[in-house]
């Protein structure tokens, strides 16, 4: 009543408005080509943005890599990828620990909902966590965490919001993670019970297995267990930027305010969907990205190329092969690569750009065994980056080593975060528990680098960082799996690289992965290992007849120019010959 809400207002607590949110659930799936009824949905929030109290808010929900890592161990077993919405999830959290007061929305609640007990001036008293507020998030996580300990799971301690099952024998029956209500997974049959025990805590609607929308993306799964991940609706739903068409020739004038907001938005969704399925968008919207600063209208019309582009095949996705992968004898590959001093860098203090920043592209996969012998492979792309190298770099050597010390580092977060889904991740140890439980393996297309690395003695670099970065990672590359890392130094040879938790292999520009997120090319070698989840790191012929004939070239232009100087130097002799001759006549005369 008023009159007890008031008493609770007198004591410091303080009463949030309330509204009514209006929304479309199938706004998502509405397309050009499938214009579906609307489904009106409306939900009772609160203003928690209007709350005074400081409260921890924080509510962990599982990131790409995590998914990633779900499909991967789906389709490598042959598991079914599930997938449930827990109804009205906030209500089903955590009791709360404060008193929440909220007075009614505009015009009451008795003309929704027929109450007549429901009096103007009634205010509402929450006992559990209502949408809109602060820390509403966390006590349904809360919950939630609670509920997968308590039937068995153990936690991701890298990846939040990740959690997996083993049986008695350490065998990974289960692997499971949380976005917000939406829960994905993927057991064992074994593993059902353990799985039913945490969706009997919750109400849930429907369980979708297979085929189903998963946080805005398309998860499909073919008649052979391929699982595929699209992002067709929303690409989709891309419009290009109107740009008038007086401006269409001044590609040099700044953008408008409106303009601008065209572009963030548009930007925006490319970058969404290239970090969920299309890394062939990544270094195009890392460039669009370090634009919208201080765009112009080229900028825009390079928004609408990439747009473009992606309307052309918005069902381009990334495939999990169901076979050819075992995850207790794969592999993790970083996979790396360079452009060197092409880019620019929006400097916020001078409000303009500098130029000779290079760009750097990263792929983490899980890969089977025979890359290692150079050999045809399944391919499980788990996460992919492209993003500028803001230090400025010298040489190509340079950036190639930053790019790699990146993907190396990386890699080991996610190496961690697989150890650790099977118990096996020591926390305090973590860099060795982690190599111990599976090998790495770095890739590049820069033999510089990679014999800079495998060499007995380090080389002096005039660049100490750079010396610096070369360091650190010969240490990681000359570890022994199981042990820490020591300093090269200590060893006479370099491991054998099948004992080593690292090891590195060099591969042709023409097979590289990673090269199509660092300058604007053709990606098909990329699209076609997204595609058929399959990959040959091995030299083409092609790429070696053309580097014979580059050889042949530069030979034949070497011996042409060493001829030259030969002719220029007996040319030089014959008249300074000639010449000393003249003045010994001209002394006899």
């Amino acid at each position: 009543t008023k009159e007890e809400a008031e008493k609770l207002m007198a004591s410091g607590i303080q009463a949030l408005p309330m509204q009514w949110i209006d929304t479309d659930k199938n706004e998502q799936k509405r397309t050009f080509d499938n214009p579906i009824d609307v489904l009106h949905k409306s939900r009772l929030v609160g203003r928690g943005d209007l709350e005074k109290v400081d409260v921890r808010s924080d509510s962990p929900t599982i990131s790409e890599e995590g998914q990633s890592l779900i499909f991967s161990f789906a389709a490598a077993h042959g598991l079914s990828i599930k997938s449930a919405d827990i109804t009205n999830a906030y209500f089903q959290g955590e009791k709360l620990t404060r008193p929440m007061l909220f007075r009614q929305p505009k015009g009451g609640l008795t003309k929704y909902d027929g109450d007549d007990g429901m009096q103007e001036d009634n205010y509402l008293l929450a006992q559990v966590p209502v949408y809109g507020t602060r820390d509403a998030g966390r006590g349904f996580w809360k919950k939630l965490r609670k509920a997968f300990i308590n039937a068995g799971f153990r936690e991701n301690r890298v990846f939040r919001a990740l959690y997996s099952f083993t049986d008695k024998d350490g065998k990974l029956m289960c692997v499971a993670g949380s976005h917000v209500d939406d829960l994905l997974w993927a057991n064992h049959p074994e593993a059902e019970h353990i799985v039913q025990k945490v969706l009997g805590e919750f109400e849930f609607g429907k369980i979708d297995s297979r085929n189903f929308t998963y946080c805005g993306k398309e998860v499909a799964t073919d008649k052979d267990g391929n699982i595929t991940i699209t992002c067709t609706a929303t690409t989709k739903k891309l419009v290009p930027i109107k740009i008038a068409p007086g401006r269409m020739k001044n590609v040099t004038a700044n953008v408008t305010q409106d303009e601008e907001t065209q572009l963030r938005s548009v930007v925006g969704i490319l970058a969404w969907i290239a970090r969920q399925c299309r890394p062939d968008l990544s270094y195009r919207v890392s460039r669009l990205q370090s634009k919208v600063s201080k765009a112009t209208v080229a900028d825009l019309k390079e928004c609408n190329k990439v747009v473009a582009y992606a309307l052309e095949n918005p069902d381009i996705g990334i495939t999990f092969k169901a076979s050819g992968l075992d995850w207790d004898t794969c592999v993790l590959c970083t996979i790396n690569d360079a452009s060197h001093a092409n880019e620019l860098e929006y400097i916020k203090a001078i409000e303009n750009y500098e130029p000779f920043r290079s760009q750097s592209g990263r792929l983490l996969a899980l890969v089977s065994p025979e890359v290692l012998e150079g050999k045809e492979s399944t391919v499980h792309l788990i996460s992919h980056n492209s993003t500028l190298v803001k230090r400025v770099c010298r040489a190509t050597l340079q950036a190639e080593a930053y790019s790699l010390q990146s993907g190396v580092e990386q890699g080991d977060v996610l190496r961690a975060a697989i150890a650790d889904l099977y118990g096996k991740l020591d926390f305090k140890d973590w860099e060795t528990t982690a190599a111990a439980h599976m090998q790495m393996v770095w890739i590049t297309d820069c033999e510089s680098v990679c014999s800079a690395l495998k060499r007995p003695v380090q080389a002096k670099l005039a660049d100490k960082r750079l010396q610096i970065e070369i360091a650190a990672l010969r240490q990681s590359l000359w570890r022994k799996s199981g042990e820490a890392a020591e300093d090269p130094m200590y060893l006479d040879d370099k491991p054998d690289e099948r004992s080593c938790s690292d090891m590195i292999f060099w591969i042709d520009t023409d097979v590289m992965l990673a090269d199509c997120l660092t300058k604007q090319m053709d990606p098909d070698v990329l699209l076609n290992t997204m595609k058929s989840g399959i990959w040959d790191p091995s030299q083409p012929i092609e790429s070696l007849q053309k580097k014979r004939i580059k050889q042949m070239q530069r030979s034949k232009k070497k011996r042409d120019d060493w001829e030259g100087e030969k002719r220029v130097t007996v040319q030089n002799k014959c008249y300074k010959n000639k010449f000393d001759n003249s003045l010994v006549d001209e002394a006899e005369d």
